[in-house]
């Protein structure tokens, strides 16, 4: 977070747009106040206020985690890992790729059990393979 002398002339807007940056790095509520009482910050709003700011901004949290598409998600994560993988096999660090391809096993098992299987209409059910006695 910058610290530039325009922080005490936020708009509220602006005051709660930081404070969502802040729930975003996982500051709770008592590190937000003391970073708007912070003499570099120094927001001169009263504590209920900059409740009312967190409140906003864990609104805008909820709606935009209302709003993601998991499929689209899950192909950007997919995305993510095979160029960290990628990055990973470059350096030679093995051990980094193979724990990058768990990771990727483990995102296609969850998108795989997401999916429902597809079979062609004209294909025979399998049959289970079994065991039979011989007497």
């Amino acid at each position: 977070m910058s610290k530039t002398k325009d922080n005490k002339d936020l708009t509220r807007e602006q005051k709660v747009d930081r404070v969502y940056l802040l729930l975003c790095r996982g500051l709770d509520r008592a590190s937000i106040l003391e970073y708007a009482r912070d003499p570099d910050n120094a927001w001169k709003d009263k504590e209920t206020a900059i409740d009312e700011f967190i409140t906003e901004a864990e609104t805008k949290l909820a709606d935009e985690a209302a709003n993601i598409d998991p499929q689209a998600e899950a192909g950007k994560a997919i995305a993510r890992l095979n160029h960290l993988y990628q990055e990973a096999i470059k350096c030679q660090d093995h051990k980094t790729a193979l724990s990058i391809q768990k990771e990727i096993n483990k995102m296609l098992a969850l998108t795989l059990r997401g999916t429902p299987a597809s079979k062609p209409a004209t294909q025979p059910a399998a049959t289970p393979n079994r065991i039979r006695l011989v007497k």
